[in-house]
């Protein structure tokens, strides 16, 4: 399997390939931008990433974000759901109001299908998981305890 990773909205937004669970090619955006600390969506390095395995986008099998908007989602006021802006308020709107319906929770990850023509499925992740997955990776072990407290101020954070 053929995974784009992409850390986007980040102190270093960067992204990574991994074919088969082993990371091929990774970098982040400031490298390539030179402008430090780029909080640029981080086409550069995807695109050297790509590169660098030898893929195009097609080739990709799935698309992995370190951070899962259905949180988000999960905790807008419903005064914000009731009063729509603009159009792109859909992608918030809709998910929230139909998760406070269902009394329901946001996942560990949401899935986006079909959001161009061709497209793999783009997976945003828990961000903590994120964290979790990035250290037991480059880890040597085989085995882990992981604790990671960042202070984002994600819903997460609030209840450590």
């Amino acid at each position: 399997m053929k995974i784009l990773g992409i850390s986007h909205d980040v102190l270093i937004c960067s992204a990574c390939v991994m074919v088969d669970g082993a990371i091929v090619s990774a970098i982040a955006e400031e490298r390539l931008d030179r402008v430090k600390l780029s909080r640029v969506f981080p086409r550069r390095a995807i695109q050297a990433c790509l590169a660098a395995a030898g893929l195009a986008m097609s080739d990709i099998d799935e698309i992995a974000i370190g951070w899962n908007p259905a949180i988000e989602s999960e905790t807008t006021p419903s005064s914000q759901l009731n009063s729509r802006r603009w159009r792109t308020e859909h992608w918030l709107q809709v998910p929230g109001q139909l998760m406070q319906l269902a009394g329901g929770r946001a996942d560990i990850e949401t899935s986006i299908r079909d959001l161009y023509r061709g497209a793999p499925p783009t997976t945003f992740v828990n961000h903590y998981w994120a964290h979790m997955g990035m250290a037991y990776m480059l880890g040597p072990h085989d085995e882990a305890a992981i604790l990671i407290l960042d202070g984002r101020g994600e819903k997460d954070t609030v209840l450590l």
